[in-house]
């Protein structure tokens, strides 16, 4: 009945009723108690032991972690540098190509001007030669104008394009009866046969 008893009681209980049966035992044999005195001493140290590597290992990791946070804090600051050196990049380049843009409708207005210019000088160049040829065309009509005038002033003057008998005659035209003088004189040649006439 005693053993049916035991084996009922609880696995916890049980465990203490042998612990305390062993201590009481141990009380009674010195021999033992000073083993388990050194057994507990040396499980004392090596908790002791393990607490210590544990706190060390507890202080690496958290300086591990301390270390991890700084650079992650370096990746994040470096990050927020790249990120904001991408952006003044990025207005630089925008920057740029909108005076790229500005400059390029400067040269094609310029291109354009230019391209005016040419015409307009093109044009007064033309102008210049009609300009030209006009007053070459006037300057022969005043050429040959001045030509018949002093044609006719030396006819006036002396008669001096007749031969010499017609020319005494001219000369006292006033006081010879019936001549009245010069066919040249009295004569109006259209301008298209002018030249030839004088010639003639």
């Amino acid at each position: 009945k005693e053993l049916k008893t035991k084996q009922l009681l609880p696995p916890k209980e049980q465990a203490i009723k042998q612990e305390l049966a062993q201590q009481k035992q141990a009380n009674q044999d010195p021999a033992k108690l000073n083993q388990q005195v050194e057994v507990a001493q040396n499980h004392y140290i090596d908790l002791l032991k393990s607490q210590a590597d544990n706190k060390n290992a507890q202080a690496a990791l958290q300086k591990d972690q301390q270390l991890a946070a700084s650079q992650n804090a370096a990746h994040d600051r470096r990050i927020y540098e790249l990120s904001k050196h991408a952006q003044d990049q990025e207005a630089k380049v925008t920057a740029l190509l909108t005076q790229q843009q500005q400059l390029q409708a400067e040269v094609d207005e310029q291109q354009t001007a230019v391209e005016q210019a040419k015409t307009d000088r093109d044009l007064l160049q033309q102008q210049r030669a009609a300009q030209q040829q006009a007053y070459q065309d006037e300057l022969a009509t005043y050429q040959r104008s001045r030509a018949r005038y002093e044609t006719l002033s030396e006819l006036n003057d002396d008669y001096a394009g007749f031969y010499n008998g017609v020319r005494v005659v001219l000369k006292h035209k006033d006081q010879l009866p019936g001549v009245i003088g010069a066919v040249a004189e009295l004569l109006e040649v259209p301008t298209a046969y002018q030249q030839a006439f004088d010639l003639a």
